[in-house]
């Protein structure tokens, strides 16, 4: 079993508050001092309406620190992971001063009716305040931490430990209904985010294998880069869609870097993602905006329109005698003259196998309107090789009428 100073182990975003049970490897933590007899037999207990419990759960493999309050009329869920790690002996929800709110704050609700009761009615059957402090190990295998606290006027309650509810006897079991009560609770209260008084302040955009993902605090509008126990600052646009963010080796240099596709912004037929490159060490930033990565398209790309035919051209500016073509033509509106085409409005990046796509989307202006029309667009697709310096080395492009571009 770990001890505490070695609790700043790998941490990986999972969002469901349990799988963390059966996954982590943890270790006891220092509970604190009640006037509660351990020895004695259980007893009545009556949990009044003016009374607030607290469950937390503090798991190593995924890193993790959670902690739910609940009173008669409202469920809060903080989320101290980063505080936790960030710490340098450790943090001790119920010892310590409790961080400031507002950075770590999940959800804040309304608590159902018959959620407060279920919790009420199973710490009072299965007398609480009558379990120990510090539960039996025998036969546990790696687990989590939980721990209850229970403040009722001038009453306290306390239980828990390493893996409470996990092991066997008697003191195990009450303690494993109350913590799955609790659970059904949390999953309650949190079901339909839409129907509580919720203050979503913290989101989490994942990479496609699950191994880093994205912390944003919509409130403080910090946003991290989480990967294992690191947690690496870094200022990114989020706009109206989500940030996507994966981790390869983009500039060949044997290290891996954090790629992120920034959301720059977004409005009615309009929506632009721009390219960050973090290094591994978080030192070094590079930032790609939509802007500069259009700029590539004109540096490149050309286009033909012919009025007669009403055809569209466009296709890669190649050297003289080159003997590769890349282009493509399509039909557009009858009986509307062509002004010019633009392809700035609509700039998307993704990530795959390894490598950085731009695409961008030609929408067409005609006479006497100023908004493009993207009937029959092509799509322009830009695979970027990247060097050790992070620059744009050399672009390769690939030009299809949007329709097979989607096939």
């Amino acid at each position: 079993m770990n001890k505490m100073s070695n609790t700043k182990k790998g941490i990986m975003f999972l969002a469901i508050f349990f799988s963390i049970l059966s996954m982590a490897c943890a270790t006891q933590t220092i509970n604190p001092n009640t006037d509660i007899d351990p020895t004695r037999e259980p007893s009545n207990y009556e949990v009044s309406d003016s009374a607030q419990i607290t469950y937390c759960v503090i798991g190593y493999d995924p890193a993790y620190y959670g902690v739910y309050v609940f009173t008669k009329d409202t469920y809060s869920h903080y989320d101290y992971t980063m505080y936790w790690l960030e710490a340098e002996n450790g943090y001790d929800y119920f010892n310590e001063p409790t961080p400031t709110d507002r950075d770590y704050l999940v959800f804040k609700g309304d608590m159902p009716k018959n959620a407060w009761e279920s919790i009420k009615t199973t710490l009072e059957n299965k007398s609480f305040d009558s379990l120990p402090e510090n539960l039996s190990e025998e036969d546990i295998f790696d687990g989590a931490v939980l721990e209850i606290e229970v403040l009722d006027g001038d009453k306290r309650a306390f239980s828990g430990g390493y893996c409470a509810g996990d092991g066997l006897g008697s003191d195990h079991r009450r303690f494993k209904i109350v913590h799955d009560t609790i659970y059904e609770a949390i999953s309650l209260c949190e079901e339909d985010q839409s129907n509580n008084v919720l203050t979503q302040m913290v989101s989490f955009y994942v990479s496609s294998d699950g191994s880093v993902y994205l912390r944003h605090n919509s409130d403080s509008m910090e946003t991290y880069i989480v990967d294992g126990n690191r947690w690496i600052k870094v200022d990114i646009a989020i706009g109206g869609y989500e940030p996507k963010i994966e981790k390869f080796d983009v500039d060949g240099d044997g290290e891996d870097e954090y790629l992120i596709a920034e959301c720059e912004g977004t409005g009615t037929g309009c929506s632009l993602y721009g390219l960050v490159i973090v290094d591994d060490d978080g030192k070094k930033v590079t930032r790609f905006s939509s802007s500069d990565l259009v700029t590539k398209i004109d540096e490149s790309i050309s286009y033909s329109y012919d009025k007669f035919r009403n055809e569209v051209t466009v296709f890669e500016v190649l050297p003289p005698f080159s003997n590769r073509y890349e282009g493509a033509t399509v039909k557009i509106r009858q009986n509307d003259n062509l002004e010019r085409i633009v392809y700035s409005d609509i700039v998307d990046v993704s990530f795959k196998d390894g490598k950085v796509y731009m695409t961008a989307h030609v929408g067409y202006v005609y006479s006497g309107t100023s908004c493009p029309d993207y009937e029959n667009s092509i799509s322009i697709t830009a695979q970027f090789h990247i060097n050790e310096d992070c620059e744009i080395e050399y672009v390769f492009w690939i030009i299809n009428p949007e329709e097979e571009q989607e096939k």
